[in-house]
């Protein structure tokens, strides 16, 4: 594929990306059919008009999410053997399957599944039969088996095993984020010298927050440091070993606590919660505002189609995810300045 016409397209996503006075006159919209006419006017207008009232936040969210789907489909036809751009494409899958094992180890139907998630990731990539029939058996280990074949198939056994000790269903998002992280290191690891440094300088803080949150997690459900060593095997990290080791033996939030402000320099700002679950959902808001600003900082100084490509999407699914918050906080009557501060413009 000519560079040149790469180049053209990811400067156009990037031109496209809303501004902040565009979100503040969004906000306004007094309830969600309004915010859809307006966002009809957009390039998100052919799949918003495929939905129909009454409206709902769950509704404009795939209809978003699917246009990006879209977008990154088309790169994807582009440059097949793009694999960074590969990778992050089955995170649309991981999305979906997180969502399905939750609802799943919930008790819900397959009819409440499909209401909650997408599948046209699955349909393009042409596993929408499979994924399915994972939906439709009688158990949840019936579904992990029917998926076994699949490139997600050892990461869903390992969850379903843990899933049995510990009863929370968040340990299947754990194991197939360790999935994505490892295939995402491995393509990075392949890419080219220059593209590998600017690869790194997006991802390095998705993949240091899945490490110091998934240990956190693992905490909070109990498992040894021998146990947590072993789910994070694999994963490679910049950060410092001596915090990552004080992690993993630390089982009081004070000793964690101290070992986080020890090492701040390499972390996003924090406060001291007595608690892990408001820490982790802090330290994790925070590392996705430093991917989304770097990826922002090496769109502006590269000049590699490839990486110009991945910055644009991740900055494409930044605005995505400005626009999911705004709708579901106009669906619950939410302030105009609580919702401007659930957004992050970089």
């Amino acid at each position: 594929m000519d560079p040149a016409y790469l180049l053209a397209k990811s400067f156009a996503e990037k031109g496209a990306l809303f501004e902040k006075r565009f979100y503040e006159e969004l906000i306004e919209s007094p309830h969600l059919a309004e915010l859809v006419n307006a966002l009809r006017a957009t390039k998100y207008s052919n799949e918003l008009s495929k939905i129909s009232p009454p409206y709902s936040s769950l509704k404009i969210e795939q209809a978003l999410r699917r246009s990006l789907i879209e977008t990154h489909f088309k790169f994807h036809r582009l440059m097949r053997k793009h694999r960074v751009l590969n990778v992050l494409y089955d995170r649309y899958m991981v999305r979906n399957l997180k969502s399905i094992y939750r609802g799943i180890a919930a008790g819900k139907t397959y009819e409440e599944l499909m209401k909650l998630i997408d599948l046209r990731a699955e349909e393009l990539m042409g596993i929408r039969d499979i994924v399915i029939k994972a939906m439709t058996t009688g158990s949840l280990k019936e579904s992990v088996e029917v998926l076994q074949q699949t490139a997600f198939g050892e990461a869903l056994r390992e969850a379903y095993q843990l899933f049995e000790k510990t009863s929370d269903p968040t340990v299947f998002e754990l194991r197939l984020e360790k999935a994505m992280m490892k295939k995402l290191f491995e393509a990075i690891k392949k890419s080219g010298l220059m593209d590998r440094k600017h690869y790194y300088e997006i991802f390095y803080p998705m993949i240091d927050s899945f490490i110091i949150t998934g240990i956190l997690r693992m905490k909070l459900w109990g498992l040894s440091s021998s146990e947590c060593r072993k789910l994070m095997e694999g994963v490679k990290s910049r950060l410092p070993k001596p915090l990552i080791e004080l992690l993993y033996e630390s089982n009081k939030v004070g000793d964690i606590l101290k070992g986080l402000e020890l090492n701040k320099k390499f972390l996003p700002k924090f406060t001291s919660h007595p608690e892990l679950t408001p820490l982790i959902k802090e330290l994790e808001d925070g590392f996705y505002r430093i991917m989304i600003t770097n990826a922002k900082r090496v769109f502006m100084k590269t000049r590699s189609s490839k990486v110009l490509v991945v910055a644009s999407l991740i900055l494409k699914e930044n605005e995505v995810s400005n626009l999911v918050a705004i709708a579901t906080g106009i669906e619950s009557r939410m302030p105009a300045e609580r919702i401007i501060d659930k957004l992050f413009i970089p």
